[in-house]
């Protein structure tokens, strides 16, 4: 953003805008969008009237990220979420709504669990998803899924673990020291660094002159 972002201001022109997420959750939900790679994709499980879709425009819009809302069912829903996309100008390409489509991997899984029709989707969507992926349930009891990071104040979330991750952090690790290092010769070849010639001058017994001058000078030193 050109400017730091003013989540109050911003917050507060929702004004009555229908949905069911509160300040603080909006708020959580905002710095948990917000921290996920750019081109991430978002799904939102069960359309709450728009509020929730609008937080999460805020970050996507500067990640050049997704936001797919499952399920926009009736004609009262499907009014409010075009009223979001285009009075809120989100990208029409990148936020979309849907019906029940199957289940399909993203980075940030979202659950309106108030009024998700779908509730009983979520572990096809949980699995769907791949390590590292994060879950954030608005409203919701204890999910069963994945592992609890946080829990305040009516949000949750989650990160879905596994062996795999962990495996990868060690083998990038393994990797690293296994690589083979340069090692210097000296043979009076020019270096890159430090000013002047960049060649270092040396006798035929491999020692810096100027230095081995000094030394031999004073011995004991």
């Amino acid at each position: 953003m050109s400017a730091p972002f003013n989540f109050p201001h911003e917050y507060g022109k929702l004004g009555n805008w229908p949905g069911s997420i509160n300040a603080n959750q909006a708020q959580t939900l905002l710095m948990q969008a917000s921290n996920q790679n750019q081109g991430a994709k978002f799904v939102e499980l069960g359309f709450d009237g728009g509020r929730t879709t609008i937080v999460l425009n805020w970050a996507a819009s500067q990640l050049d990220a997704s936001i797919d809302c499952v399920s926009v069912v009736d004609n009262e829903s499907i009014i409010w979420f075009n009223r979001a996309r285009i009075l809120h100008r989100m990208n029409r390409e990148k936020v979309t709504a849907h019906v029940n489509p199957s289940p399909f991997a993203c980075d940030l899984l979202v659950i309106n669990a108030g009024v998700s029709p779908m509730i009983h989707a979520t572990n096809d969507w949980y699995e769907a998803m791949p390590i590292g992926g994060i879950i954030v349930a608005l409203g919701a009891g204890e999910l069963g899924l994945g592992e609890k990071v946080l829990s305040n104040q009516g949000v949750s979330i989650y990160i879905k673990p596994g062996p795999k991750l962990i495996d990868k952090v060690i083998d990038n690790v393994v990797n690293e020291f296994s690589k083979p290092k340069l090692v210097a010769v000296d043979n009076g070849t020019a270096f890159h660094g430090g000013g002047g010639s960049r060649k270092r001058f040396r006798k035929g017994d491999g020692a810096d002159s100027e230095i081995h001058e000094a030394v031999v000078a004073n011995e004991g030193s």
